[in-house]
């Protein structure tokens, strides 16, 4: 702390250091979040989030993140493209069947409530039938199902000899390059397509047909087949496209006064909601408590308290914030050292 003979200033931090080096161990840790924690829960029963954070300061928090973050566009994409083929070849889903993944308990309700009888199916229905993209979107399934024919019929018996049947067909009524073949191809997928959902807007329109059964039918007919029995349904090459135009769809939306406003809106409500609660109760709505901190601090400070200790940074840090102290002239003054 100091050039010359030590004072009594620097014993006292030389001193304070070491008691709170060893305030601070591994063994100790347990006993001191538990402490601080108490002391901040205690604190929260009195202070409102109001009282704490300003609503305009979150609002702008949120929009920072969600608007003006900086993404790079380079990294990202490659990144896509890495977890897509990780999580496309993950043994786990050879271990999963379809019935342990989707209860019926949890389908039956969402199917019941967007494909049962109503008002409700029936404007979904006539949007998607109506809706140029769908149209493109169901023709490029029905499209690549059919070109994958031979890959689909080794994984799914019955499936593939009837798709292959109609590549045939095509072919026999588009000879010629694989291009045309191809074109004739989509135009045909296109045409199924529309006919498909133009079946689908009928159903919405009726009562009782059995919509929600042949789901839960389906269900149960493939309940016992692992995940990765379908997986060959979607190519990898499809998942990483679907991630990367996911991705960017994302950042076009993300500058969109649409959502900013949305946001703004989101961080209001629940300052609406939850601002003058005090601060313990908040954290019991949303389902934190003491056993939830004490569980998180002792997962994660005795490890980083031993690293940042063997580092030399433990005691780095103690000296930074203590030593100004005691080289301050109100410290010398009560140490007679001014």
């Amino acid at each position: 702390m100091s050039d010359s003979a030590p004072t009594r200033a620097d014993a006292l931090l030389d001193a304070q250091v070491a008691f709170l080096l060893r305030d601070l161990s591994e063994e100790r840790f347990a006993t001191l979040a538990a402490e601080e924690i108490d002391h901040a829960l205690a604190a929260a029963r009195t202070l409102t989030l109001d009282e704490v954070v300003d609503r305009a300061a979150v609002q702008a928090v949120a929009r920072k993140y969600v608007a003006s973050f900086r993404i790079s566009r380079g990294a990202i994409p490659e990144l896509i493209g890495q977890v897509a083929t990780r999580l496309y070849d993950h043994p786990v889903h050879d271990e999963h069947p379809i019935g342990a993944i989707l209860d019926e308990s949890l389908v039956a309700p969402v199917a019941e409530k967007l494909l049962g009888p109503g008002p409700l199916r029936a404007r979904l229905l006539e949007a998607v039938a109506r809706n140029p993209v769908a149209v493109r979107g169901l023709a490029w399934l029905l499209q690549r199902i059919v070109v994958d024919a031979r890959t689909q019929a080794e994984r799914l018996p019955g499936l593939g000899p009837l798709l292959e049947a109609g590549l045939r067909a095509v072919t026999a009524v588009a000879p010629g390059p694989s291009e045309l073949v191809d074109a004739q191809l989509r135009e045909l997928s296109e045409r199924v397509a529309r006919v498909l959902l133009r079946e689908a807007e009928r159903a919405g329109q009726r009562e009782d047909d059995g919509l929600v059964e042949a789901v839960l039918e389906l269900l149960a007919e493939v309940e016992d087949e692992p995940v990765g029995r379908f997986r060959a349904l979607l190519a990898r090459e499809d998942l990483e496209d679907l991630l990367v135009i996911a991705y960017e769809l994302w950042l076009q939306l993300r500058e969109h006064p649409w959502l900013l406003a949305l946001v703004d809106e989101g961080v209001a409500l629940f300052f609406d909601e939850y601002g003058p609660v005090p601060l313990r109760d908040l954290l019991e709505e949303i389902g934190l408590t003491r056993e939830d901190l004490l569980e998180e601090a002792r997962r994660f400070g005795p490890r980083a308290l031993a690293v940042l200790r063997e580092a030399g940074l433990l005691e780095a840090l103690l000296r930074r914030r203590l030593a100004p102290f005691f080289a301050s002239d109100e410290a010398r003054a009560l140490l007679g050292e001014a």
